[in-house]
Parts: C-alpha cells; structure tokens; sequence
C-alpha cells in the first residue's frame, strides 16, 4: 500500500502491470465516473495505436480543457446516468438514496 501511495504521487490513477488498476477521487461518484473513463480511455488509446502513432495534447490544449472543465458538473451527469442504469437493470435497489 505504502509503495502504491507513493508512486500515486498526485496523480489519481494508475495501471499496475499484471495487476490492473488503481484509482482514487475525492468522492464515490467521483471514482465510479473516473474508473469507467480509465478503462474506456485506455481501451481508445489500445485501439488507437494499431492504426498509427498517437499525438499527445500539446500543453495548451491540456490548459484549454483544464479552463473549461466543469468537474463536479460532469461527475454529477455521470452519477445519474450510470446509477439510473444500474437501477433499470436490477443491480441497485431502488430504494438506496444514491444523492
């Protein structure tokens, strides 16, 4: 734990090779909507690479993005939608006060 917390550093994510991976939010919907990105963007990236090289975001599109970026917003969005699906499909009671 003390080595994982240690290479987490600041960052909020990491794949632990033959491992998975780890993500930490400052909230339960927070890490719920950032594991579901991690692994969908992980899986663009994959796909991504066996048609050609990737391009990063140049430091001003990161700053761009990072002005613009509503992040409690998005997480509330997310938060409805992936708990209102987990209610259609039986996997939460609808009784559980989710916020």
């Amino acid at each position: 734990g003390e080595a994982v917390a240690k290479t987490l550093g600041q960052a909020h994510a990491m794949q632990i090779r033959a491992h998975g991976q780890v993500v930490t939010a400052e909230s339960v919907p927070a890490v719920l909507c950032d594991s579901i990105h991690f692994v969908e963007n992980g899986m663009a990236q994959y796909h991504a690479q066996a048609i050609g090289t990737l391009k990063g975001l140049s430091p001003e599109d990161i700053e761009s993005f990072a002005k613009e970026f509503k992040r409690q917003r998005h997480i509330d969005k997310l938060w409805r939608y992936y708990t209102g699906n987990m209610r259609r499909a039986g996997v939460l009671p609808g009784d559980w006060d989710l916020g």
